[in-house]
């Protein structure tokens, strides 16, 4: 697994090459909005040193909601791993919102 680290305002986050190649895969709109929710969420994901999580998260860049998750490791030891991004459909993202594991912006207006 290749890491890459990225430091953006007071986050810090190492990326596996699998999560840059595929968000590669999105048009440019829709990567900068999935990096500004992960950046405004970086705080609100939880700690688990025994595996990665999967997060949802949803963006609008011209308007029109746009479903993802990604998988990401966080310990308190070391800094954020994001490790896989994938766009989902509607009732994915819904089932991570049951599971109380999505991204929630501080300000909604992204």
């Amino acid at each position: 697994m290749d890491a890459e680290q990225k430091y953006t305002g007071d986050s810090s986050y190492d990326v596996d090459q699998n999560f840059i190649d595929k968000i590669k895969e999105v048009p440019i709109s829709v990567s900068i909005s999935v990096a500004r929710l992960i950046d405004d969420c970086y705080e609100s994901i939880s700690y688990n040193s025994n595996d990665s999580q999967v997060y949802g998260g949803v963006i609008h860049p011209k308007k029109e909601a746009i479903f993802f998750n990604l998988e990401i490791y966080k310990s308190e030891d070391e800094m954020p791993y994001l490790i896989d991004f994938n766009l989902i459909d509607a009732d994915d993202y819904l089932d991570l919102i049951l599971k109380k594991t999505y991204l929630k912006p501080h300000d909604i207006s992204n």
